[in-house]
């Protein structure tokens, strides 16, 4: 995008597509409980107050290294236990009820590669 605005604050349908993630994430929060934190990096200057104004953590990434580094961050601090939900802030089209089902399951026990069932 050639704009000084950093593209989470362009708008759609009257609001910035970040303002779309935090009123599903706000709905999921709602229901579910829990918190909503911002990563901010790249034009945080812009972003930080509009993330404030809607009522959610912002959390500096201050070196961009990639999504991964930006969940560290975000993860920095919080306890270990429950669920985390990551939405991107460029994706606002994302609805409560697809997010739901996501929370709602109870977390998938992982295997380590080359471990059997069972073990």
């Amino acid at each position: 995008m050639h704009s000084s605005l950093p593209k989470i604050l362009h708008h759609l349908a009257g609001e910035p597509l970040l303002g779309h993630v935090i009123a599903t994430a706000q709905q999921l929060i709602d229901h579910h409980g829990g918190r909503i934190r911002v990563v901010t990096g790249h034009g945080a200057e812009q972003v930080d107050p509009f993330v404030e104004s809607a009522g959610a953590e912002v959390v500096h990434q201050y070196e961009q290294l990639g999504t991964g580094h930006a969940l560290q961050v975000a993860l920095n601090d919080i306890e270990p236990e429950g669920q985390t939900l990551v939405l991107y802030g460029d994706v606002p089209l994302i609805q409560r009820w697809t997010s739901t089902s996501l929370v709602v399951k109870p977390p998938v026990k992982m295997r380590a590669a080359g471990e059997k069932r069972g073990e």
